[in-house]
C-alpha cells in the first residue's frame, strides 16, 4: 500500500511535478510496465487524511473524523479539498481507462481516430480527375499537363457525447471503501466504452439512416445517403450467404464495380477486413486460414487458398448481431449477415475530445448529497463514413 505521507511530501514540494510522476506510475500499471502503480495501492482515508488540509496543513485522521461526519473541522481553519481532489482524480483516471480497454472493442480499434474541433465538421478529400480524357502521361520536351484539383468533402453528423459521474461520498472515505469507488470508475469506463463501440457498430452496419454527406467531383450539391445502396451512385449490397472462398470473391468484385468519382477507376484496397457476428466466427476462420481448397464435383481439383495472399483481417463483434436486432432486423438475417472491405479507409472516428476524467466543481453537492469531491468521465465524437464505395454488406437472403 501507498503511503500518502510519503505522496504529499513530494506534493508539497513540487505539485506539478509529484502529479505527472504519479500520472507517469499509473500509466505505466495500466501498461503492466516495471515500476508502474495500481489504483488499488492506495487507501482512499490515508490520502483524505494527508491532502485535505487546514491551513495548509493535512488535517490527520482523527480531523478527518471530525470533519467528515459534521462538515466542520475548526471554525478559524476552512477547509481545502483542491489537493486531495487533484491526487484522487489521477487514480480514478487510471481506473477508468482500465475498464475503457475492453477486449471486445474490436471496431473502436480498427476505425482510424481523426482529432476535430468542431461539432459537425467537413472532412476534406481533393481528387486528381483521370477521366474525361485527360492523362498524366507527357512526351519528351512537353509541359507536364495541368489538371483540375477538385476539392471534395464529406460531412459528419453531430458528435454525440457519452459520459458518467463518479462520487466520492464522505461515508466512502471513512469507511476506506477505495475498492467500491474504483470498480464504479472501472465500470464508468466499460459503459463509456461500450457505448461508443456500438455507436461505430451502428454506422459501419448501416443502421444509421443517411449517414453519408459527400459532396464529389461530379455533384452540384451535398448528396445525402444510407451507408448500403443496391443501385445508385454506388452497389455495395447483395445477398451473398458466406459458404466458401468464393462468396469472399464476390463481395471484393462487388466493390470492383465501382469507381471512385473523379478517377473512372475501381477502388484499391489497402487493406482487407472481414466483419461477422459470433454466429459466423468459425465459418469465417475456417474459411480464411484453410490451407487447401477443393472444386469441382465429378474432376475435384486441390489447390492452395486463394485467399492466403490476401491478408484478410477476421473481425468478431456479438454486437453486430445485438444491434442489428435491435434495430429490427430478423435474427436468422442478423446471425447470417457479414460485411467486407477496407474498413480503414471506408470510416473514421472522428473525434472531438478524447476518453477524460475531470474534476466536477459544485460546491453544493456537498450539502445535497455528502460528496466530498466527484469526478465525470467522458468522450467526445462521432464515425463517420468518408467513403462507402469500399465496404460491402452480404445478406444470408
Amino acid at each position: 500500500m501507498i503511503r500518502a505521507s510519503e505522496v504529499f511530501k513530494h506534493f508539497r514540494s513540487d505539485p506539478r511535478g509529484c502529479l505527472a510522476d504519479l500520472r507517469e506510475a499509473l500509466d505505466r500499471g495500466l501498461a503492466g510496465k516495471p515500476g508502474g502503480l495500481k489504483p488499488e495501492e492506495f487507501s482512499l482515508t490515508d490520502l483524505a487524511a494527508h491532502f485535505i488540509v487546514a491551513d495548509g496543513e493535512p488535517i490527520g485522521y482523527e480531523g478527518l473524523r471530525l470533519w467528515a461526519s459534521s462538515g466542520r473541522f475548526l471554525e478559524a481553519a476552512p477547509v481545502s479539498t483542491s489537493a486531495f481532489a487533484a491526487i484522487t482524480q489521477r487514480i480514478v483516471n487510471a481506473a477508468v481507462l482500465e475498464g475503457y480497454q475492453l477486449p471486445d472493442t474490436v471496431l473502436s480499434r480498427s476505425v482510424p481516430t481523426i482529432s476535430g474541433k468542431t461539432r459537425d465538421a467537413r472532412i476534406v478529400n481533393f481528387t486528381v480527375p483521370l477521366a474525361e480524357g485527360k492523362t498524366l502521361t507527357y512526351e519528351e520536351g512537353q509541359d507536364k499537363p495541368t489538371v483540375g484539383l477538385y476539392a471534395e468533402y464529406v460531412k459528419t453528423l453531430p458528435v454525440r457525447k457519452k459520459g458518467l459521474v463518479i462520487p466520492i461520498t464522505r461515508e466512502a472515505v471513512l469507511a476506506d471503501d477505495t475498492g467500491g469507488v474504483l470498480d464504479a470508475a472501472r465500470r464508468a469506463g466499460q459503459v463509456i466504452s461500450l457505448e461508443k463501440e456500438a455507436l461505430l457498430t451502428q454506422f459501419v452496419c448501416g443502421l444509421v439512416a443517411n449517414c453519408v454527406i459527400e459532396k464529389r467531383k461530379s455533384d452540384a450539391a451535398e448528396v445525402t445517403s444510407n451507408l448500403f445502396l443496391t443501385t445508385g451512385r454506388w452497389v455495395n449490397q447483395q445477398t451473398n450467404a458466406m459458404a466458401d472462398w468464393t462468396d469472399f470473391d464476390d463481395a471484393e468484385n462487388l466493390i470492383l464495380g465501382n469507381t471512385l468519382p473523379g478517377t473512372e477507376r475501381p477502388p484499391m484496397l489497402m487493406q482487407r477486413f472481414v466483419l461477422v457476428p459470433p454466429q459466423l466466427r468459425s465459418t469465417a476462420l475456417r474459411i480464411i486460414n484453410a490451407t487447401e481448397v477443393r472444386s469441382g464435383s465429378t474432376n475435384v481439383v486441390a489447390s492452395a487458398n486463394p485467399l492466403a495472399g490476401l491478408g484478410i483481417q477476421p473481425i468478431v463483434s456479438p454486437l453486430v448481431y445485438s444491434e442489428q436486432v435491435a434495430a429490427g432486423v430478423g435474427t436468422s438475417v442478423a446471425a447470417g449477415t457479414w460485411f467486407y472491405g477496407d474498413l480503414s479507409q471506408a470510416v473514421r472516428y472522428y473525434e472531438l475530445w478524447p476518453l477524460e476524467v475531470v474534476e466536477v466543481r459544485d460546491d453544493r453537492a456537498a450539502a445535497r448529497a455528502d460528496i466530498l469531491v466527484e469526478f465525470a468521465a467522458g468522450e467526445c465524437g462521432i464515425p463517420v463514413i468518408v467513403e462507402p464505395r469500399v465496404w460491402t454488406k452480404n445478406t444470408p437472403s
